[in-house]
C-alpha cells in the first residue's frame, strides 16, 4: 500500500501542481499540495488541543507528532516548516479573486447539501484556528 502523501506526489508529478479535498462521511479535509522539482508543499491543519465532541466529527486532524510521523512513514524529510499565522498578509488580489470564485460558486452550488455543511465546516474550523485550537503549517518537503 503507497503511503497517502506518496501518493499525492505521485499524482502530483503526473498532473501538476493541485488542490485535492478528501471528503468522509460527508465531511471534507483539505489538503493543498504544490510540486517542485525536488520538494512538495503541504498545508495542513494540526491539532493542539482537544477537538470540542461532536464539532467536525469526521474529520481528523493531526497532532505535531502524528503529522511528522506521517511524513517519516511517507520516506519524505521536512526542509521548512512555517507555521500560517507566521507568513505575510494574503495580497488583496489575491482575496478579491478568491472572494469572486466563492461567490460564483455560492451562486451555482449553494443550495446543495454539500455546499452548506461545507460552509458550516469551513466556520467551525476558522473558530478552532482562533482560539489555537488548530493552526495551520506549512511544510516543504522532500524525498528522503
Amino acid at each position: 500500500m503507497v503511503p497517502p502523501l506518496e501518493r499525492l506526489a505521485e499524482r502530483s508529478l503526473r498532473q501538476g501542481p493541485f488542490h485535492d479535498s478528501y471528503a468522509a462521511a460527508g465531511a471534507a479535509t483539505t489538503i493543498v499540495v504544490a510540486m517542485g522539482i525536488s520538494r512538495i508543499g503541504l498545508l495542513a491543519f494540526v491539532a493542539h488541543g482537544a477537538i470540542p465532541p461532536g464539532e467536525l466529527a469526521d474529520n481528523h486532524f493531526p497532532t505535531t507528532r502524528r503529522l511528522v510521523d506521517l511524513v517519516r512513514k511517507a520516506s519524505l524529510e521536512v526542509e521548512q516548516w512555517h507555521g500560517t499565522a507566521d507568513l505575510p498578509a494574503i495580497p488583496a488580489t489575491w482575496q478579491e479573486r478568491e472572494e469572486a470564485v466563492t461567490n460564483t460558486l455560492a451562486d451555482r452550488h449553494g443550495h446543495t447539501r454539500a455546499w452548506q455543511l461545507a460552509e458550516h465546516q469551513s466556520g467551525k474550523i476558522g473558530q478552532l484556528l482562533e482560539n489555537e485550537t488548530l493552526t495551520g503549517e506549512l511544510l516543504v518537503l522532500r524525498h528522503g
